[in-house]
């Protein structure tokens, strides 16, 4: 069972979801986060209801951002997870082996950086 029900939960045509505080509170994240996700396409919610189009997420919804939250948790970019998550003919290995060589590449830099620093410590 999902954590989303421990919360208040809103039924509807018998399905439950999760108003946009209760997702944040429970993974930890910003309600700006969860905005940028909709409009970028990346996790849309399930119901939007009012005048205000009040957004709701639903359960099949929670476990996509528990996706999305674990492979940023692994250093992937966003455009990488909507591929990753969305594509069915993505070729998931190709993806990680991608990442992986950027963050390589990342560590790399970062060492190069810190070598310069030890450097300048040095001389001054």
């Amino acid at each position: 069972m999902s954590p989303c029900f421990i919360l208040q939960v809103m039924e509807e045509r018998g399905k439950k979801y999760c108003s946009v505080s209760d997702v944040c509170r429970m993974y930890g994240i910003t309600r700006k986060t969860l905005f940028y996700y909709d409009r970028h396409d990346i996790l849309k919610p399930s119901l939007r209801r009012g005048e205000q189009a009040h957004k709701y997420y639903s359960e099949q919804d929670l476990l996509y951002l528990e996706q999305i939250l674990k492979y940023r948790n692994a250093g992937l970019k966003l455009e990488e997870i909507t591929q990753l998550i969305y594509d069915p003919d993505c070729r998931k290995n190709e993806v990680f082996d991608q990442a992986e060589e950027r963050i390589h590449a990342e560590i790399e830099k970062n060492r190069r950086y810190l070598e310069e620093l030890r450097k300048l410590r040095e001389t001054d």
